[in-house]
């Protein structure tokens, strides 16, 4: 009778327990549902110290790539910010270093991966469950340690570490020349000179520890992957699982120092053992070795696992974005838009135009000349990684986008507005002389007088006017207009006072901007009549009548 009670037990707790996993997993699945074409959670808080990993540990932007000033003048951190719905840390790394390179030679699968997931919502609900399994761990460290090439120091200490196990039995062979007493002493010495060397040097190994756990699940999650689809794109993981069968398992038991306070007898004297034997470490040392000597084989796995990750979240942008378009590139020196709008700015005025030659952007403050070419810049970048803008239509050649925008001086490097504004100038120079770009530069060289900006704007301009890369260039100096007619083409934003205030329809138009509003705005906010009447007066004087 007691055997059948304690079979029911068991029998429920079994079923308790698979009943609350499948509760748990549906949960999940509902969440996803849920979270399906809206943008990211407000309070999601990307750690982009972490979320670089993958990017800096495979070289960083390279050739091609888009550089750092150009990440920070086009705001790229609140854009990727907009992107990420990923379910993994794999998967934002590599949403990351997407947006920094662009797709190269994964474009095709990524393509691929958007119109099947696109089209099988079951599919991308289940794929996205199993990444959701994987989920985020910050300074997970997985592609600093198999994709950097080297191992860390910590890997010298190998040797020694494997020794160490022997020696409380030799201390005990030692002592045993003063009989069994000796030899428990010596046994108790050295397994206390092993626990000293254990405690000191456990904590160096503990982010790493959780590095093996999570490469563990990463491999795991590639496997379970696989066998939710026969599709190439995914049923690949499971033979990219295959060779890395064996180094799970063993990942999969690196763990965190054991709770010596447990109260059961044997869990403590199992906990004692591993750390005099250093059989914990010395395996934590094998996988790695492993991990790292295989870094090619896992990094196939990461990008694979990464690569439908960040599909996933590119096709969540695409339902909560309002608008978009898959772009066409061309084999053209041109960039062609319609009702193209910034992804960033909420309500935003949708624009046409066909670039297929370097531009001037004149017009008055505020009217839009930096939003423009900002929101062509940012689509650019997001044709060439996530395959989706934010307009009716966009087709570019594939080039490089490269920028100067918000130039800073730089107190620690010693440099003026004006240094960092022609180190800026060049680095753009030295990229469109060597690979085709679409250069956006934004006040061309404001940082000195009139005569000196007006001259080096001219000689910037026209070098590169005289590469084969597109130039788009937003300035205040309508002298530049007439000076560059025959290299740049004009456009310009224009307002309208109505009522007291000023109004900005934010549409480019052709020609050069005739017009100013900086005295209007100084007016509008307030500045006293004195100050106004005096500065309408010197720009009389200047440009003979016209205020």
């Amino acid at each position: 009778m007691g055997i059948i009670i304690a079979g029911f037990v068991i029998a429920a707790i079994i079923a308790s327990v698979i009943v609350s996993r499948v509760t748990e997993r549906r949960r999940g699945l509902n969440q996803i549902m849920a979270e399906f074409d809206k943008p990211p959670d407000p309070k999601r808080f990307n750690e982009t110290e972490s979320i670089a990993g993958f990017y800096l540990s495979t070289g960083g932007s390279g050739a091609g790539g888009i550089d750092e000033i150009t990440w920070n003048d086009l705001d790229m951190d609140d854009v990727f910010d907009r992107l990420n719905t990923c379910q993994s840390s794999v998967g934002e790394e590599y949403l990351y270093a997407l947006l920094h390179r662009g797709l190269g030679d994964d474009e095709e699968l990524f393509r691929h991966g958007m119109e099947l997931l696109g089209s099988d919502r079951e599919l991308r609900i289940n794929v996205c469950g199993r990444l959701q399994t994987l989920g985020s761990m910050n300074y997970n460290s997985v592609a600093e340690t198999c994709f950097g090439g080297k191992l860390s120091p910590s890997e010298e200490k190998g040797t020694v570490y494997k020794l160490l196990p022997f020696l409380p039995f030799a201390a005990a062979a030692l002592g045993l020349i003063f009989g069994g007493v000796g030899a428990i002493i010596g046994f108790i010495a050295g397994g206390i000179i092993n626990m000293t060397v254990y405690y000191r040097n456990s904590f160096k190994y503990e982010a790493e520890r959780g590095m093996m756990k999570y490469l563990s699940a990463m491999l795991y999650c590639g496997k379970s992957l696989g066998e939710l689809s026969d599709d190439p794109l995914i049923c690949r993981l499971t033979e990219m699982f295959k060779p890395f069968e064996k180094i799970a398992k063993k990942l999969a038991k690196v763990d965190h120092l054991n709770n010596v306070q447990n109260s059961d007898v044997g869990e403590l004297y199992s906990s004692y053992m591993k750390i005099i034997t250093f059989s914990e470490i010395n395996s934590f040392f094998e996988v790695k070795r492993v991990a790292a000597e295989n870094g090619e084989g896992i990094r196939k796995i990461y990008e694979r696992i990464g690569l439908l990750d960040a599909v996933c979240a590119a096709l969540n942008y695409r339902g909560s974005c309002g608008g978009y378009c898959e772009p066409s590139f061309i084999g053209e020196r041109k960039i062609c838009f319609k009702s193209m709008v910034h992804p960033l700015i909420k309500n935003a005025v949708g624009n046409d135009f066909e670039m297929g030659e370097n531009i001037l952007i004149t017009g008055s403050n505020a009217s839009g000349k930096s939003s423009f070419v900002k929101a062509a810049a940012v689509n650019a970048v997001l044709a060439q990684s996530i395959l989706t803008c934010t307009a009716e239509s966009f087709s570019l050649r594939r080039c490089r986008v490269v920028t100067s925008m918000a130039v800073r001086d730089d107190i620690c490097e010693g440099d003026s507005y004006f240094v960092a504004e022609i180190k800026s100038m060049w680095r753009i120079v030295e990229a469109a002389q060597s690979e085709y770009c679409f250069c956006v530069i934004d006040e061309i060289l404001k940082g000195t007088n009139t005569a000196e900006r007006i001259a080096a704007s001219v000689s910037v301009l026209t070098v590169l006017a005289g590469t084969e890369s597109l130039c788009a260039a937003a300035t205040h100096d309508i002298e530049l207009t007439d000076i560059m007619a025959d290299r740049y083409r004009n456009v310009h934003f224009t307002e309208r006072i109505e009522d007291g205030g000023v109004i900005f329809d934010y549409k480019v138009r052709e020609g050069a901007a005739r017009t100013r509003n900086a005295i209007k705005l100084m007016k509008i906010n307030g500045f006293p009549d004195e100050i106004i009447e005096m500065a309408e007066s010197l720009v009389r004087e200047k440009t003979g009548g016209a205020v």
